[in-house]
């Protein structure tokens, strides 16, 4: 069984302590991470400034340290010691990833169970889980490929990314006309996947190569699980596509957006940058950025002003 290991409210001042405010014991010490709910004496947690039951619950929390925002108004003192700043959650997740979260190691190489073609250009630092198919195709270094993903030929994969199970990357899309007689013909797609740097998609992701041209994956995007991205389309950098939404052919996401859950764009869009479509949105129309759009078919809820 492994020590907890304890940090400070120094150790918080001195990593994170641009924008940190403390209120009560700054000589507090703390040595897990919980959930408001779940937190106890030796634990630091987060507070929400959507909530509007946040006084209830900073009366309630046991917890020793709660991160929470300047904004907040005390009527009455409380016992956790309280690290106030800008936005609460960006800090609760700095302090997760710094002093409590291990990320899984993986050792570069290709499984032994892996199917590679003799010319993909793979960089020594990658590595390639259990059964994969990897084509004719780039990938290049501090990439992590997990077990039975298929990645087609033509594709090129950028550096520190990583794809979980099952993905099916750089396949032929959905491209079927009907001819003069009624009967349906197979448009090829010979185009290409380009994915750059730092990516993340998850399990079950389908991302079809392009027609002629590419489809792109910009840099820091996040892919959740059974996300489908259709040909020709590009996802704008630092996106964040929840799970099952559906990107249909040659649309285009501009940079930081937020698509949620069960969404579905039409084909031939552009969303611009810094947008948010709400959960089971079916956006028909392009939508300009910084707004915020919801409902069936969607449309403008507010505008997106951080």
């Amino acid at each position: 069984m492994s020590t907890k290991i304890s940090f400070s409210i120094k150790d918080l001042v001195r990593d994170f302590g641009a924008d940190i405010v403390i209120k009560g014991d700054v000589e507090k010490v703390f040595s897990d991470i919980k959930p408001i709910f779940e937190a106890h004496e030796d634990a630091i947690t987060w507070l929400s400034p959507m909530r509007k039951d946040e006084l209830q619950l900073l009366k309630k929390t046991k917890a020793g340290v709660v991160i929470c925002s300047h904004n907040i108004k005390l009527s009455e003192e409380v016992t956790s010691t309280l690290v106030t700043c800008k936005d609460p959650r960006l800090l609760f997740n700095k302090v997760l990833n710094k002093y409590f979260y291990t990320p899984e190691e993986f050792v570069s190489g290709i499984s032994n169970s892996a199917i590679v073609h003799p010319n993909a250009r793979i960089h020594p630092s990658v590595y390639i889980g259990p059964y994969s198919k990897i084509g004719e195709c780039t990938i290049d270094e501090g990439t992590i490929i997990k077990g039975q993903v298929t990645i087609h030929n033509g594709v090129e994969i950028g550096k520190n990314i990583t794809i979980h199970e099952y993905c099916n990357l750089g396949s032929s899309g959905f491209g079927h006309i009907w001819d003069e007689n009624g009967n349906t013909q197979e448009m090829p797609q010979i185009g290409s996947l380009i994915i750059k740097d730092d990516v993340e998609i998850f399990q079950y992701v389908n991302v079809d190569r392009g027609t002629l041209s590419s489809t792109i994956i910009e840099s820091g995007v996040i892919l959740d699980h059974y996300v489908h991205i259709a040909h020709n389309s590009v996802v704008g950098a630092n996106c964040l596509v929840a799970a099952r939404v559906v990107v249909c052919g040659s649309s285009e996401i501009g940079s930081n957006c937020f698509i949620g859950v069960n969404s579905v764009l039409i084909e031939a869009l552009t969303i611009g940058k810094n947008c948010i479509i709400g959960a089971g949105a079916i956006v028909t129309k392009n939508i300009p950025e910084y707004e915020v759009w919801v409902g069936n078919p969607a449309s403008k809820l507010r505008d997106n002003i951080k």
